[in-house]
C-alpha cells in the first residue's frame, strides 16, 4: 500500500510539474539581442570572466549593442584578530559600463557588488574560495547588465 502510495504520489508530480510551465532555473537563456564588447579596461580577471559570459550573446540574427566597461576589483581586511592577523576580507567588484546602439548611449551605469568572507590557515583554499566569490560576483553583475539590456530592447 505504501509503496502504491509513493509510486502515484511521484506519478502525480511529474504530470504537474510537465504541465505547469516550469522551465529549470539554470536553463540557457534565450536572449534576443547580441553584444559586442568595444572597450574594457580594468581589472583582467574580471574582464576575462566578463567575456567569458557575453560570449554566449554573439548573434548575427538580432539587433546588436556595443558595450564598455571599465572594471576594478578591490580586496580589504575588514577585521583583525589579537594577533594583528586578518580575520575577514572583503572583496568588492566596480563596474561601469555603458551600452551603445548607433553611437548613442543607451545606458551608463555603475554597478558595486560585495562579499566577505573568512581569513583560513590554507593560502591555497583562501585563494580558491576568492576565485569563486569573484566569478559569482562577475556572474550577479553579468545578471544586472543583460536585465538593463533586456529591458531597452524590450522598449524598442
Amino acid at each position: 500500500m505504501n509503496k502504491i502510495f509513493k509510486t502515484l504520489l511521484i506519478f502525480i508530480s511529474l504530470l504537474l510539474l510537465l504541465n505547469c510551465s516550469f522551465k529549470p532555473i539554470l536553463k540557457q537563456q534565450d536572449f534576443k539581442y547580441s553584444v559586442m564588447i568595444n572597450k574594457i579596461e580594468g581589472n583582467k580577471q574580471v574582464n576575462k570572466l566578463i567575456i567569458n559570459n557575453f560570449n554566449k550573446l554573439k548573434n548575427d540574427k538580432y539587433k546588436s549593442y556595443n558595450l564598455e566597461i571599465i572594471s576594478e576589483k578591490n580586496k580589504k581586511i575588514i577585521s583583525k584578530d589579537s594577533k594583528g592577523d586578518p580575520k575577514i576580507f572583503e572583496v568588492s567588484l566596480i563596474v561601469e559600463y555603458k551600452v551603445l546602439s548607433n553611437d548613442e548611449v543607451l545606458v551608463d551605469k555603475r554597478i558595486v557588488r560585495t562579499n566577505t568572507y573568512d581569513n583560513i590557515s590554507d593560502k591555497f583554499e583562501l585563494e580558491q574560495n576568492e576565485k569563486i566569490i569573484t566569478e559569482n560576483l562577475v556572474k550577479n553583475i553579468f545578471n544586472y547588465i543583460t536585465l538593463s539590456i533586456s529591458s531597452i530592447n524590450n522598449d524598442s
